[in-house]
């Protein structure tokens, strides 16, 4: 567990660092509504990634215990995103789903 929290360190402090980042901007927010909509916007993106990773990362320990050491050996128990996507499941897949006008749309890692 230890070796998990070293490799996320950097990780963790620029997913901390986006919102933060966000909330420092509010302030000039106040006046322009383009500009609060579009901080919204970010929010949401950085919402929905950071779910997406959190998730992911999750599955590794829950298949270590099972005895899968698959998520391990990948190097995929980390907070980096870049490590959780796949060009065909993560991009590819969506980009097709999207272009077929599917009712649902999902992707993998």
């Amino acid at each position: 567990m230890y070796q998990l929290l070293k490799q996320s360190t950097s990780a963790l402090l620029i997913w901390a660092l986006i919102p933060l980042g966000v909330i420092s901007l509010h302030p000039f927010a106040a006046d322009n509504a383009s500009f609060n909509k579009t901080l919204i916007i970010v929010l949401l993106i950085y919402t929905i990634f950071f779910s997406v990773v959190t998730h992911e990362l999750c599955h590794g320990p829950a298949a270590f215990a099972g005895g899968d050491t698959t998520a391990r050996n990948s190097g995929r128990l980390t907070l980096n995103p870049v490590a959780h996507f796949s060009i065909v499941g993560t991009f590819l897949l969506t980009l097709i789903l999207y272009m077929v006008k599917a009712p649902v749309m999902f992707g993998f890692a």
